[in-house]
């Protein structure tokens, strides 16, 4: 189908979203490109550039997709939520785009498939027509599956909603800091920064992702065989379906090869590669008043950074006024400079701290009906997810040393803005 087609088949659903999981070397690479790369094109870069799958050689030979670019409806680090199966295998960074990323894309076509185009499940790799596309998703626009097939256009990375990151951490390196130094520089299409952020875990997720990565860490060693993994990750192991055999070791060796040795500053080691597998289904979540309302309330942390910055604000507000009503004409002009630049600084810190909220607010609630296959009202949530979805940049206004006033109505919005925040 067409991209306005597949649009046109999800309709105006503002919970839609597209996934790109991806190891930290693509990902370097990815922003040096200026957008997500296909196959064909990482291969142009050479290995150091990227991680090679064990999928490549058929993605060339037997289907010739390589110059396509692949996605998925669903958020494949659902893993984080119930600690059971296996996480995402293409890597611990998810690059989160918003369906209207593709109008931008120059794709001449997109392919639906209900699971992948690489599976032996005949009905998981069935190609999906605009009503099936629509089935995918559940009454309230959450995918409950889906792949998408990018052809002839890639996802720009300008175009990005925001970015989640594993809790990985290496040598005193933390992934989270690695990936916001490689976006340093990088800018939304509308000029606001990219928000990233680290996944959170619920259960025994958090205790086995450290191990698996501790281990996978070892995997130039072992060869991401099942065999060599720990006695505390047997259980886990054990509980996975017959995919286990073929995925578990590609998680590790891909994991290794693509993140792990940029965060020890090493070329990295690829083992042989594994055959490809069907993808997998996770058990649902039960969800709990607790995780309700800690995603859909302010944290310790947010509101003192929020209350921080509007103390900044009021200052500079302050200050304005007494620089227009000292008496000292020779350093008017100074002080009225300096109290214009307190407020520039404060303002845009308030906008990084909105922008890196809502990407907290909106991935924890799409993180949370993905767990559940649903979705949850309540005024909570829907006070809170309005406030996100409604952001828009407190812009700037140019300063007119004669004409002040302008300013004080800009930081009375931007007040106003910052406390329309539910609290605690």
């Amino acid at each position: 189908m067409t991209v306005d087609q597949f649009l046109e088949a999800i309709g105006e659903n503002p919970n839609a979203r597209i996934y790109h999981g991806v190891q930290l070397r693509d990902l370097q690479t990815y922003i040096e490109l200026g957008h997500i790369a296909s196959r064909d094109e990482l291969f142009e870069r050479g290995e150091a550039n990227f991680t090679p799958f064990g999928s490549d050689i058929d993605d060339q030979t037997k289907l010739t997709c390589g110059g396509d670019v692949f996605a998925n409806l669903v958020d494949q680090g659902i893993f984080s939520v119930t600690g059971k199966g296996l996480p995402n295998v293409y890597g611990p960074i998810t690059l989160v785009f918003r369906p209207a990323a593709l109008r931008n894309s120059g794709a001449t076509q997109v392919t639906v498939r209900r699971r992948a185009i690489w599976t032996s499940d005949e009905a998981a790799a069935e190609v999906l027509d605009g009503e099936g596309t629509r089935a995918l998703y559940d009454e309230r626009g959450y995918a409950r599956s889906g792949e998408i097939q990018i052809q002839g256009g890639v996802l720009q990375m300008a175009d990005l909603a925001y970015v989640i990151v594993n809790p990985i951490e290496l040598n005193g390196r933390r992934l989270i800091d690695e990936v916001a130094t490689a976006f340093h520089g990088t800018r939304k299409s509308d000029g606001s920064a990219i928000g990233s952020y680290t996944r959170k875990f619920r259960g025994n997720g958090e205790r086995v992702y450290g191990q698996l990565a501790n281990w996978a860490g070892n995997a130039p060693e072992h060869r991401g065989d099942p065999a060599a993994l720990p006695p505390e990750l047997r259980e886990w192991f054990d509980a996975l379906g017959d995919w286990k055999y073929g995925n578990v070791p590609r998680f590790a060796d891909y994991l290794s090869h693509g993140t792990l040795s940029r965060l020890r500053n090493q070329p990295g080691h690829l083992v042989p590669a594994v055959a490809y597998d069907v993808e997998y289904d996770e058990p649902p979540y039960d969800y709990g008043d607790d995780w309700l309302e800690e995603i859909f309330t302010l944290n310790v942390d947010e509101v003192s950074a929020r209350d921080e910055i509007v103390t900044r604000i009021e200052r500079a507000e302050f200050h304005l006024e007494q620089a227009r009503l000292t008496e000292d004409a020779e350093n008017r002009d100074i002080l009225l400079h300096n109290a214009w630049d307190e407020y520039v600084s404060a303002v845009e810190d308030l906008n990084e701290w909105i922008e890196s909220t809502k990407c907290r607010i909106l991935n924890d609630r799409d993180e949370m009906h993905a767990a559940v296959l649903g979705s949850h009202d309540s005024e909570a949530s829907w006070g809170m997810t309005a406030w996100a979805d409604e952001y828009v940049p407190i812009e700037i206004p140019e300063f007119d040393l004669n004409d002040p006033e302008p300013v004080l109505i800009r930081w009375a919005d931007a007040l106003d803005y910052a406390d329309q925040a539910p609290h605690i």
